[in-house]
């Protein structure tokens, strides 16, 4: 990943040269930009966002429920006078009194889980952080290291 890094970034320096020239890339837009576009970034921002969620569905499982419904039923007879049509509607609310805990640890499974990919996603920005500034600093390095190198060409 770290090659990858410092292969991206050289590309982006041969590449657009005038442009850099005229823009001077800083640790911080290399690093800001990195955390924006990173595609570990947004996998690792998907799973927290999800995990999160997992929560709000593991509480939600405590709550009561409400279901309704509604029928309408009709028989047709020879005579229009016996027409019939009967109607039904139900409302129901369950609520579980006791599930001998196991709502409970559902829902601190579900934190831990979010807890650990959090830990995950800061783990990640920091591995690309660390990357980002290897880089650079290798970049600015190698720059360095050829303008002494072209200095002494033409001294000699």
């Amino acid at each position: 990943m770290r090659n990858k890094i410092v292969a991206a970034i050289f590309l982006f320096q041969i590449l657009f040269a005038g442009v850099a020239a005229a823009e001077t890339l800083t640790i911080e837009s290399c690093v800001r930009t990195a955390l924006e576009k990173h595609p570990d970034m947004v996998a690792a921002e998907s799973k927290v966002a999800s995990k999160k969620a997992a929560v709000g569905q593991s509480a939600a499982d405590s709550r009561p429920h409400i279901k309704g419904g509604a029928s309408y039923t009709r028989s047709d007879s020879t005579d229009s006078a016996n027409d019939s049509g009967r109607y039904n509607a139900s409302i129901s609310l369950e609520q579980s009194v006791y599930d001998w805990g196991k709502r409970g640890l559902r829902i601190e499974g579900a934190r831990i889980n979010m807890s650990a990919a959090e830990a995950e996603y800061f783990d990640t920005r920091d591995k690309i952080i660390a990357g980002v500034r290897s880089a650079y600093y290798n970049l600015n390095r190698a720059i360095r290291q050829h303008e002494v190198a072209k200095a002494r060409f033409e001294n000699y």
